[in-house]
């Protein structure tokens, strides 16, 4: 994050500018608060302006104006993130609406910051939006992607048949209109939920068809993510060197923090099962650091389980029961109750094989009951 000058920011073209003076006319936060007097006066003279500058900030920072979105950000950018956020917040109260298609940005921007009932109630604001006219003069394509993004929510909260339901239905209508972006988020999430279930097979179709479509539009970021999802798909089928070759071609795509993070657990894992334990070690604690700095509370909830399980492949029970503590406490304060039930479970594990059989039966039934 950028080190502050002063207290005061103030966006020009798009992007929050550091100052030490708060003499200015146009869009200031100070002290991490919009300068009320200031933006009501622009929200009454010219409002456009308002909603155009909250756009542009949101455009620079990766946020496409038509669902499009980082699946990370720097340090560098959070702070960008965050005033872009609080001017939303502020004008949003003052009753100026921003429009259905900032307002998924602002969904997917909460959602990447883990504000979870921020994103729900930006992605349910442009469902209204997309509602609000009549079925002739609607914004399907508007009406689609608010729902995507409740769909993705639903998911990450472990609500998996629900997010199921949704997106098989937003699969067909993002078919049906050539939506190529639209099909390889709906894709995405049912490939995720079939490998979450173990139907492997079922999530390498979905996955192949989200690349597939992502290779047609030219959608790197999602390219890679695609192939880190089939890379841990032929993982769980066994195949070592097939999943060795995609994660190589994720690495060459370009991908962000969050996708090389990501690239580096799945390799981590991979040495796992080639026994490489060590190897998996270093892979799991690059990606770990590469989390903490931008944030990713489930990516570093995923490295501490596999490292509470390389841990104890070592025989070092103690530090896996730790690590995977770790992972409980995250899960439990993000509300995901199957990652949550993981770290018990190796917990459980630990416990049993330090000797301490009371507390390693009390973690076992408590991942079974989740």
């Amino acid at each position: 994050m950028a080190n502050s000058k002063g207290n005061n920011w103030v966006l020009r073209d798009g992007v929050w500018h550091d100052t030490v003076s708060s003499d200015s006319n146009g869009i200031v936060i100070s002290d991490s608060v919009v300068m009320g007097d200031v933006i009501q006066n622009i929200i009454l003279e010219n409002p456009d302006h308002i909603i155009h500058a909250v756009r542009e900030a949101l455009d620079n920072l990766g946020f496409s104006a038509k669902g499009a979105h980082p699946t990370s950000i720097s340090g560098e950018q959070e702070i960008q993130l965050q005033h872009t956020l609080t001017l939303a917040d502020s004008i949003t109260e003052r009753g100026l609406e921003l429009g259905g298609w900032t307002e998924i940005s602002l969904g997917y921007a909460c959602e990447l910051k883990r504000d979870m009932n921020g994103a729900r109630m930006h992605f349910e604001r442009a469902l209204r939006i997309a509602k609000r006219d009549s079925p002739e003069e609607q914004d399907t394509r508007l009406h689609r992607h608010a729902e995507l993004g409740i769909a993705i929510l639903e998911m990450e909260l472990g609500n998996l048949n629900t997010a199921e339901k949704i997106a098989q239905e937003l699969r067909l209508d993002f078919l049906q209109d050539n939506d190529n972006l639209g099909t390889s988020y709906a894709e995405e999430i049912l490939g995720l939920i079939a490998y979450s279930r173990g139907n492997y097979q079922q999530a390498e179709s979905y996955h192949s068809a989200s690349l597939n479509m992502r290779e047609s539009i030219g959608y790197e970021e999602g390219i890679a993510n695609s192939k880190i999802n089939l890379g841990n798909v032929a993982m769980s089928q066994q195949k070592v060197d097939k999943a060795s070759n995609l994660f190589s071609e994720a690495q060459s795509s370009d991908p962000s923090e969050r996708d090389k993070a990501q690239l580096l657990c799945s390799r981590g894992v991979n040495e796992m099962q080639k026994g490489n334990v060590s190897r998996a070690i270093d892979l799991l604690n690059q990606s770990l650091k590469i989390r903490n700095k931008i944030k990713h509370s489930d990516g570093q909830t995923e490295c501490y389980n596999y490292l509470g399980t390389a841990y104890m492949m070592q025989g070092r029970f103690d530090k896996g029961w730790d690590v995977c503590s770790k992972a409980r406490d995250n899960a439990d304060r993000d509300q995901d109750e199957g990652a949550k039930a993981h770290a018990l479970f190796h917990m459980g594990q630990a416990s049993v094989s330090m000797g301490d059989m009371s507390r390693g039966i009390s973690e076992l039934r408590l991942a079974r009951g989740i």
